[in-house]
């Protein structure tokens, strides 16, 4: 039976649909990418507004020399996001599935790494007591580790097409894969740039953003935040009838599927 017009809801959902076997949602993916591009504008704008004692030259030499500044709990937090976020993605359910999980768990693990072992102080006064020089070594290795994640998610996981659908892709899939491509080899030459300036004892704070900034928007890409930018502006044009169409919602009674009904309880 059709529906009137008066029962269409004036709000789409604010992610894109995903496809069948897709085990993770497209707001998982968008808030892995927002993560990600949140993180260098946040450490510099918070250390700036908390400099550290001695104070220290903005931008510092690295994203990672931000754990000596005000903006530690933001550096700190944003990996531990992450981690978490990776280590429940699921990616989708085909033969590749075990690529996207491994690589999601080793993201997930290199980003603990690099939160838990700081680099060294960008000034001998803000050294901590506890620091060894070990620590350096697992954190370059860990933040190689999570950008060699990043640069495989981009360049050979998410250009995969549905493998039932043998016709070729649509033009949509096409440009998002030029994006995902193209991210990922920004990414490899940034990092490698990166490792030859810090071999050379030269600051790498852009070389880390270019970097971080092309993982996050093939991360939104993935998780099609066009549709959420979309639904954002349409909520921010009508905000009254978006704020009843959330007591609607909430007030809507829950209806119960004839497949959640069959579930055993136990």
């Amino acid at each position: 039976m059709a529906q009137g017009k008066g029962s269409e809801r004036p709000f789409k959902p604010m992610f894109h649909a995903q496809r069948e076997d897709d085990l993770s949602t497209h707001r998982h993916r968008v808030v892995i990418g927002a993560l990600g591009a949140a993180l260098p504008l946040l450490v510099w704008f918070v250390s700036s507004v908390r400099p550290a004692n001695p104070p220290l030259i903005e931008p510092l030499s690295s994203i990672s020399a931000y754990y000596y500044s005000g903006a530690v709990a933001i550096f700190t937090g944003i990996l531990a996001c992450l981690s978490v976020y990776f280590f429940t993605y699921s990616g989708y359910d085909n033969d590749d599935r075990w690529k996207d999980r491994t690589a999601a768990i080793i993201a997930a693990i290199a980003a603990i790494g690099v939160a838990c072992f700081p680099t060294d102080a960008p000034a001998k006064p803000l050294a901590l007591p506890w620091w060894q020089p070990y620590q350096r070594t697992v954190h370059l290795i860990s933040a190689g580790t999570l950008f060699g994640a990043f640069i495989y998610f981009a360049l050979f996981l998410f250009p995969k097409s549905d493998p039932k659908k043998k016709k070729k892709p649509s033009p949509e899939k096409q440009v998002r894969n030029i994006i995902y491509r193209g991210c990922g080899l920004c990414m490899l030459v940034a990092i490698v740039s990166a490792g030859i300036r810090a071999h050379n004892n030269e600051p790498i704070f852009w070389q880390e953003t270019i970097a971080l900034e092309a993982f996050a928007l093939s991360w939104l890409v993935k998780g099609r935040v066009r549709w959420t930018a979309a639904q954002v502006v349409h909520r921010a044009r009508r905000p009254v009838d978006f704020a009843k169409h959330v007591v609607k919602e909430v007030r809507r009674p829950q209806k119960t599927s004839p497949a959640a009904a069959k579930v055993d309880p136990s």
